[in-house]
């Protein structure tokens, strides 16, 4: 969900203070000393046993992941719910759907930085930013809920794990072709296909253009997402999701075939309005001419 973008940054997109001459206030180190001190109140108070970190972040794990820890150049997936600390109250509610984190942006929250570079992919964990290490002195306005300037918050979030949705994605796509009696091939990428219709065209490579008609399904639910109308789809075959990459070579002009596609090979953590985060798909393929 791209819309996450606009909680990256230190200062949001609507500041407080823009453009207004404001007195001078605390500094840094005053304000995150007053920050810390108020964090460590409300974890007391509320009986929770977080980890602290020298920056002044505190952060609780409450599932340890079996993944790997991110690498500082990796884009990660989350899910994020983010809370003023003080009131409760929800300024922004990401949990239906993966979203797409570098953990390397410049603008990326400091809080961020500083614990998802320690969290096993898989994990969940609340993140209890200081205000100097979310959102600052000018504050921000996310979805007409307003994070005053030197506010606290906090950020409930789950880290993203490939390596374990490719498990299931697989295992899903197995009991689907065993349930339904389909004698699919199996590709070491995960992909599992029938070729129904050989072709006798020329096969395509991975600079070649492709003409194809389609049809995409879930494999979930048998839900047609997209289909071809009654002109064909051309496009250069590195322009498609990686599991008709993988899939069109293996057919001729002319061809034929149904491919069951894990969702790390289709659309992966992300959704759209037709297609689920992590969905597995089955696409019906003719596949027309390569060039």
């Amino acid at each position: 969900m791209k819309k996450i973008l606009f909680l990256l940054g230190m200062v949001g997109l609507i500041a407080f203070s823009c453009g207004v001459d404001m007195p001078a206030g605390p500094s840094f180190e005053e304000q995150l000393k007053k920050d810390i001190a108020e964090i460590d109140e409300y974890l007391f108070n509320n009986g929770i046993s977080a980890t602290s970190d020298q920056s002044g972040v505190r952060y609780l794990t409450t599932k340890v992941g079996l993944g790997a820890v991110p690498a500082p150049t990796d884009v990660v997936y989350v899910t994020v719910v983010g809370k003023i600390l003080k009131t409760g109250r929800i300024f922004v509610d990401v949990q239906d759907s993966w979203t797409n984190v570098p953990i390397n942006a410049p603008d990326l929250l400091a809080s961020w930085k500083t614990v998802i570079p320690k969290m096993t992919k898989g994990s969940s964990f609340t993140i209890f930013s200081p205000s100097g290490l979310a959102y600052g002195t000018v504050g921000v306005n996310i979805t007409g809920v307003a994070v005053p300037s030197n506010t606290n918050v906090s950020f409930e979030m789950q880290l993203f794990d490939e390596v374990a949705q490719f498990k299931i994605d697989t295992a899903a796509i197995t009991a689907h072709v065993k349930t339904n009696n389909i004698n699919a091939i199996k590709d070491g990428s995960g992909l599992q296909y029938v070729i129904t219709q050989i072709g006798t065209g020329a096969k395509p490579i991975a600079s070649s253009s492709v003409t194809f008609n389609y049809e995409g399904k879930l494999l979930a639910t048998g839900a047609v997402f997209d289909k071809s109308t009654t002109v064909p789809l051309t496009l250069p075959l590195t322009n498609i999701i990686k599991g008709l990459q993988i899939g069109l070579p293996l057919l001729s002009a002319g061809g034929k075939a149904t491919f069951y596609i894990p969702s790390s090979l289709g659309y992966g953590p992300s959704k759209s309005n037709a297609i689920p985060s992590n969905s597995n798909l089955i696409f019906e393929i003719e596949l027309v001419s390569v060039r």
